[in-house]
């Protein structure tokens, strides 16, 4: 697992949180025995956001005891030559784009420089009053680099653990374990006593901006709903309903 960041700002939780049922329910499932057949029903009103969506998704996921939701990330050589990783979700920011940080010689970072586009896919499994519920969302759009006063402000706010990776591992390079470990306990000593880690040069931070946003709705013994999002340009989304 790679232990990158997505950035997302989440605003009015409490607020997503209380108009989730208002905004997508199931519908003619309410009352229906957890072994009985039906059809999951998104219900999206004119002009909503799917970043909204997505937000209500994470937070009713959360609420329900999941621990972290975590974003998987493909890219790509301009030959197809195609690699995922699972990247630690943080959060997602009010321009509706998504950020994340990573290490200017990691693979993905190189994959950038060559073909700038990347997909994202969240899975969402839990339970809720004892139905299993399964979301996904898929998304892909281009890919740009931040400048360095964003990556560092970013790079201020994550863990702790995150700096000393930063600094000690160059990402997909062999590494010999004794002078990995003897890297880790000099940097950790010197952080305790009172060392602020500043941003390495290698650290780069990436603006993902979804120009598509496909959404699946599934529970038990559901049929699954299914609503595609496409940028219409100027802030705007169009969606549709397609087969699951």
């Amino acid at each position: 697992m790679c232990f990158d960041i997505f950035f997302i700002n989440h605003a009015n939780v409490n607020e997503n949180l209380k108009s989730y049922r208002n905004l997508i329910r199931t519908k003619n499932t309410s009352n229906m025995a957890s072994n009985e057949i039906g059809l999951a029903c998104m219900e999206v009103p004119p002009n909503t956001s799917p970043f909204k969506i997505m937000r209500e998704w994470i937070d009713e996921a959360k609420h329900c005891g999941m621990l972290k939701p975590v974003f998987n990330i493909a890219t790509a050589t301009k030959s197809g030559e195609v690699l995922n990783r699972t990247i630690t979700y943080a959060e997602i920011t009010e321009e509706e784009d998504f950020f994340f940080v990573t290490d200017v010689r990691s693979t993905k970072s190189k994959h950038i420089a060559e073909n700038p586009v990347a997909s994202v896919c969240l899975l969402l499994y839990y339970l809720k009053d004892g139905i299993t519920i399964s979301r996904q969302v898929r998304f892909f759009g281009p890919v740009g680099q931040l400048p360095t006063d964003q990556t560092s402000a970013y790079f201020d706010h994550i863990p702790q653990f995150m700096k000393v990776k930063f600094h000690i591992v160059e990402q997909g390079k062999i590494l010999d374990w004794a002078t990995h470990k003897n890297k880790f306990d000099a940097i950790l000593q010197q952080c305790e006593k009172g060392l602020e880690l500043k941003m390495p040069s290698t650290v780069i931070a990436y603006r993902l901006t979804p120009v598509e946003m496909d959404f699946y709705n599934g529970r038990d013994h559901c049929i699954a709903d299914r609503i595609i999002f496409k940028s219409c340009g100027n802030g705007k989304w169009c969606h549709r309903r397609i087969g699951p």
